[in-house]
């Protein structure tokens, strides 16, 4: 019997009532034996052939301890399948008594003796050792190890039972469950489930859960990771919409090979709403919605035309009538759904039009119509929704017109089926070629995760599914012929099984128990600021830089003792100088903010107890911007874990942001950077023209006689990297930056063993101009300015476990103690 088997009910007197279903056959061999032993009702009776044996144990946490035994003679020839009824008590009295119903058993050395319950004196029976079974338990059977934990019980089930596939039974202790024993009831305290879901322990076939999440209706995913797609409406001054006694809105999606539309999701209000909308876990945000509203005597249709990633969609001022196709002029006067393009063209004010099987709906710019099959009668049976109870059950007669209309769209981009793929340049032409393919990948739905382009280091891009066939044949092309490798075949599978989307909680309940080997949302980030500057007031302040695009604060943390710096001769000096960390400018990058909160608090949380890391924090200000590019960090946490760019809009409608790492006024978008919108490397409209880059400049600006180190934290590729990068030419200061770099690295590399290599950006990746240390560097003239590209080198890119955090803020931290008090022994000399 498993668990699922008994039900029990806590009943009068405290007894408890459990039912047993029992499934069991006869042995044919068993049968014939009781047949020819008992041939009449008193010798059945007296020597009953059947009997239900129910064993006691004591459940322990890691070990089951065996009570004692119930024997329940069954007094038919057969096993009856009616009701039959016992109560089972443990025999207090003989339980106090001092004789031992085993000090003279005679259990062979396969069983143990255990106490049988319902005899009326103190007897005993054998019970079969695990693996053992028969009536002298002297079968074995050896897949009880193999199936069964090693601290549970185990009993074989040799009849031929199909619920159970033949495998033995396991009887667990408390902190196991599962057929087998191997599931543990400790992990849903680790809170594997996000976003307030409720973490329920249970057997998963499959063996890879022992729990399920119960996710709230605005999230989904085996870890309620996902969030929702949600679709909101906002309708302002609809004069149609006034006295509307009931509405109807059904959305759509669209078979893009027979273009049916498929109802999707539908809804019912009692008058004209002014915001509605819904929440789903589709796959495919729909695309299109129509809108019934009906007064006591008519009825009227409008289409609303659903696109993501809009917020704002102005169809026309005043609804227009949407005609029959019978009014519109066709050639040779035949209506025809493959003459509709021709009426776009024709008379391109008309936005749409229908006939008695197609709705279709022209795109004003392109002048040619999308027609969708459609069942236009839209019936809603058996629903009331008007005030005088009235069936809804018109067909189409009406106009169908469209209406001005405010929404938003809100979907996580799926990766599924994404794959990341390794390509290895062999000569400088293949380099050449991918570099110019760079700049249009996008238009290839291909992206390319490495900055490094180089025939001697690998090139990791990412391909959507839509793309593989036509990417590995351009790889293949006499043109090209590069080799790759596939490293990731599902991008998708890997996002959401290392659980990257987390619970986004109030500020407060992270503050007081903030994780560091987790990622974090920019809320959480900002929450922990202002823990750090109220557990550390003499050394921890906060600090804005300014607001994003969006208006999120772009928010700090400054580190300062009030002991004043000195000299190497001990000296004191009469201003200290500073230093800047930033991380997360590009959004997907999130192990640089791990990295850089990692440092902050470790820098807070040892002053005074570690001697060198006192020092180094008594010998600058550290300015610590963990977060650059908010919006775009906000944006990978609800919509693309892999956006790169800022939020900004741009001159091409359905592309947004630039690339706050080429839009830098240094030899702006000389090479390296793409002038393109919808490329990942888009260099802005013009310089600075990113409200982002413009705060951060300012305030490095206005701090540029005491910042003397500056670091942009990147991933991955293990590199720490100097000016220039808007050329391979090397900058007059590069031998003492780069022996900077080698301080660095041979820390780093002490702690852990992981290789970083060195040198100039443009000579070690490839040009990229307008990028932030070039400015540092050659504007604001901070010499030791760096960027560091973090771990990995491509097993994981951008998608780094958590795990990893730890290690990469230690050998960071080594690394960067390593050269501040090589930048000290020259600033302070």
């Amino acid at each position: 019997m498993h668990e699922f088997h008994i039900n029990s009910a806590l009943e009068l007197f405290a007894y408890k009532k459990h039912k047993f279903y029992l499934a069991y056959s006869r042995s044919d061999r068993l049968l014939k034996h009781k047949q020819s032993r008992y041939f009449n009702r008193t010798n059945i009776i007296n020597h009953h052939p059947y009997s239900v044996r129910f064993e006691a144990f004591e459940l322990q946490e890691e070990k089951i301890v065996g009570l004692g035994s119930w024997d329940y003679p069954i007094y038919f020839d057969y096993l009856p399948s009616f009701r039959l009824a016992t109560v089972l008590r443990f025999p207090e009295t003989y339980l106090n008594q001092s004789h031992d119903p085993c000090a003279h058993a005679t259990c062979n050395s396969n069983s143990t003796c255990m106490p049988l319950f319902s005899s009326q004196t103190p007897s005993y029976y054998c019970s079969c050792k695990n693996g053992f079974y028969g009536l002298n338990c002297d079968l074995f059977e050896k897949g009880c190890f193999d199936y069964c934990s090693s601290n549970s019980i185990c009993r074989p089930i040799f009849r031929d039972l199909s619920w159970v596939n033949k495998q033995p039974l396991c009887i667990c202790p408390l902190d196991r469950f599962g057929p087998r024993c191997n599931l543990r009831y400790d992990h849903c305290q680790s809170t594997p489930c996000y976003n307030n879901g409720t973490c329920y322990h249970t057997f998963n076939p499959s063996g890879l859960r022992s729990f399920v999440c119960r996710c709230s209706k605005y999230f989904h995913g085996d870890f309620c990771q996902n969030r929702n797609s949600r679709i909101r409406i906002q309708v302002a001054d609809f004069p149609s919409g006034k006295n509307t006694l009931g509405s109807v809105v059904q959305y759509y999606d669209v078979n893009d090979i027979n273009m049916n539309l498929i109802p999707r999701y539908r809804q019912v209000f009692h008058e004209m709403p002014s915001d509605f909308g819904f929440d789903h876990n589709l796959t495919q945000v729909p695309i299109l919605a129509v809108l019934r509203l009906h007064n006591l005597t008519s009825f009227r249709y409008y289409i609303l035309h659903i696109q993501p990633n809009k917020t704002t969609i102005n169809i026309t001022s005043t609804p227009q009538e949407c005609p029959h196709s019978t009014s519109l002029v066709l050639q040779n006067g035949i209506p025809s759904a493959f003459q509709y393009h021709r009426i776009c063209r024709n008379d391109s004010l008309r936005v749409c039009f229908y006939d008695s099987i197609y709705l279709c709906i022209c795109e004003s710019d392109q002048k040619q119509a999308a027609c969708f099959i459609h069942d236009l009668s839209l019936e809603l049976c058996n629903r009331c929704v008007s005030g005088d109870m009235k069936m809804l059950m018109s067909s189409f007669v009406a106009f169908l017109l469209l209406m001005t209309i405010n929404f938003n769209v809100y979907a996580y981009k799926s990766y599924s089926q994404y794959q990341l793929w390794r390509l290895h340049a062999t000569n400088n032409e293949q380099v050449a070629k991918l570099i110019d393919f760079s700049h249009i990948a996008h238009q290839h739905k291909v992206n390319f995760w490495s900055e490094e382009f180089h025939m001697d280091l690998p090139i990791d891009v990412t391909v959507a599914p839509e793309s593989i066939e036509s990417f590995a044949k351009y790889l293949s092309s006499d043109e090209l012929k590069i080799k790759y490798d596939i490293i990731m075949k599902d991008i998708g599978s890997i996002i959401e099984g290392q659980n990257l989307i987390h619970k986004v909680q109030s500020s407060s309940y992270y503050a007081d128990d903030f994780a560091y080997d987790k990622y974090h949302p920019l809320e959480e980030i900002h929450a922990w600021i202002d823990k750090m500057v109220e557990t550390y007031p003499s050394l921890a302040t906060s600090f804005t830089v300014g607001q994003s695009y969006e208006k999120r604060e772009m928010k700090g943390l400054k580190i300062s003792s009030t002991k004043a710096a000195v000299k190497l001769d001990g000296t004191p000096v009469n201003a200290k100088k500073a230093v800047w960390w930033d991380g997360g400018i590009h959004a997907r990058e999130w192990i640089s903010p791990a990295t850089n909160i990692y440092i902050a608090h470790a820098l807070l949380s040892n002053y005074s107890v570690d001697p060198t890391i006192t020092h180094i924090v008594d010998q600058f200000d550290y300015y610590i911007l963990p977060v650059f590019n908010v919006d775009g960090y906000a944006y990978t946490w609800t919509k693309d874990r892999l956006w790169r760019k800022t939020r900004s809009p741009t001159s091409k409608p359905n592309c947004f942001g630039a690339d706050p790492n080429r839009n830098w006024d240094y030899q702006w978008c000389e090479g390296g950077a793409s002038r393109d919108p919808c490329d990942d490397t888009y260099c802005g409209s013009k310089a600075f023209s990113e409200i982002e880059t413009v705060q951060v400049s300012k305030f490095i600006g206005d701090h540029r006689d005491t910042i003397v180190h500056y670091i942009n934290f990147h991933s991955y590729s293990q590199l720490w990297m100097t000016p220039w990068g808007y050329t391979t030419k090397k900058p007059a200061q590069f031998k003492l930056q780069d022996d900077g770099s080698v301080q660095a690295v041979n820390a780093l590399a002490a702690v852990f063993g992981t290789k970083y290599i060195h040198g100039n950006i443009g000579a070690t990746i490839y040009v990229a101009s307008g990028n932030t240390v070039d400015w540092t560097s050659g504007t604001a003239n901070i010499t030791f300015s760096y960027a560091v590209e973090l771990r990995d080198t491509g097993e994981y890119g951008f998608l780094l476990p958590e795990n990893q955090i730890i290690p990469t803020g230690k050998e960071t931290l080594a690394g960067e103690l390593a050269l501040l008090k090589y930048i000290e022994g020259h600033v302070y000399a």
